[in-house]
């Protein structure tokens, strides 16, 4: 079954009993003004029990709660004990621990350049990279992923963590933030969000934690849409910008070309880093709905010792990074191109498949060059 259908369809709500037992999100008014929201967001450690300026907009069954590390959600799996205070943000699920994607935002405010948000957080899974946690940046409807923390969701993951990094912004600019997440639906999963704080230095002090700070890359020029399709749309992720289509259902060739039309070339996925880095991204966009997706792999049609490549500048290079299913490729063949392929269940996760190139109902992948 494929839930990822399914969190977009079940109704927004937490049940009545789990309201009496926690705290609930306090949804801040949209009335407040930027240079207040920037002054409320120096520090949130939730012992208020309040989450002002921070929201919950989860469209799914799991959202985030104020929970008080003395009355867990989940008696059998508490969190660690966090470094101070007792209360924290947890994505809190219902009765049947039914899995889902939770978004929590700030409202608009201003942020200087030289901003650094640090927090710390707790991500643990039955599975390795089993559940997600992204830090995105908004400015209109452009998105920027800030921080990607899956790898460090295990099974064995006991400790809070303090991750930290730069809002780049080159000006005085109006935007707000967000954690995408999802949680999975094993007893062992969980996610939760500590002591947010926005600092106007680039200075941190931390006290017996992990710290996990952002390395400065350069942020493509990403727009929100392809060509200003919205039914394409795009992401600065790392140092480059991803387009995904989401009806377009094309062969390979009409693929690489529509991805051309825009200078960008189909996706290659060249090492194990990217492709976490977008199946994490995939995972907390539900609009994302399709599984399937033309990469640049491509068997080629003459040379000495062929194997799959990447074609996409020439000279085309041959893969040095693989994920296939396993069996696969089946077929090493001209005619023969690759798709990735994405599954919300992390038991199958994500791998390559060789596909006929003349084959349509895909969707694909552009990135920028």
């Amino acid at each position: 079954m494929n839930f990822r259908f399914l969190f977009v369809l079940v109704t927004v709500a937490v049940s009545l009993s789990k309201q009496d037992e926690q705290e609930k999100m306090f949804i801040p008014s949209l009335e407040i003004d930027p240079q207040s929201a920037r002054i409320l967001l120096n520090s949130n450690d939730f012992e208020s029990g309040s989450a002002d300026p921070w929201y919950d907009s989860s469209p799914s069954t799991v959202h985030w709660v104020v929970e008080d590390f003395t009355m867990p959600s989940e008696v059998n799996y508490p969190p660690p004990i966090p470094s101070s205070g007792t209360k924290y943000l947890r994505a809190t699920r219902d009765a049947q621990l039914s899995p889902g994607f939770v978004i929590l935002r700030t409202v608009e405010f201003m942020a200087l350049p030289g901003d650094r948000i640090t927090f710390k957080f707790w991500i643990r899974s039955k599975y390795t990279f089993g559940n997600t946690l992204e830090l995105i940046l908004a400015i209109g409807d452009t998105e920027t992923t800030l921080l990607t923390l899956s790898s460090y969701s295990t099974s064995v993951n006991l400790e809070w963590r303090q991750a930290s990094t730069l809002i780049p912004v080159p000006e005085p600019t109006v935007l707000t933030l967000a954690f995408y997440a999802s949680c999975g639906g094993n007893a062992e999963d969980a996610i939760a969000i500590d002591d947010i704080v926005l600092e106007p230095s680039d200075e941190i002090t931390t006290t017996g934690l992990t710290t996990v700070t952002s390395t400065t890359t350069v942020k493509p020029n990403c727009a929100p849409y392809f060509q200003g399709n919205t039914k394409v749309p795009c992401w600065a992720l790392g140092n480059k910008c991803y387009c995904f289509t989401n009806s377009n259902s094309d062969n390979w060739e009409q693929a690489d070309a529509f991805c051309r039309t825009g200078n960008m070339t189909l996706l290659s996925v060249e090492t194990e880093e990217e492709e976490k880095l977008i199946y994490n991204h995939w995972q907390v966009h539900p609009e994302l709905k399709s599984e399937k997706y033309w990469t640049s792999g491509k068997f080629p049609q003459k040379g000495y010792n062929r194997t799959y490549e990447w074609a996409t500048i020439e000279p085309f290079q041959r893969f040095t990074y693989t994920n296939w299913q396993s069996g696969k490729p089946g077929h090493s063949d001209f005619g023969y191109c690759v798709y990735f392929f994405m599954d919300f269940d992390f038991e199958s996760g994500f791998y390559w498949v060789d596909y006929l190139c003349n084959s349509f109902y895909l969707e694909y992948i552009c990135e920028s060059v």
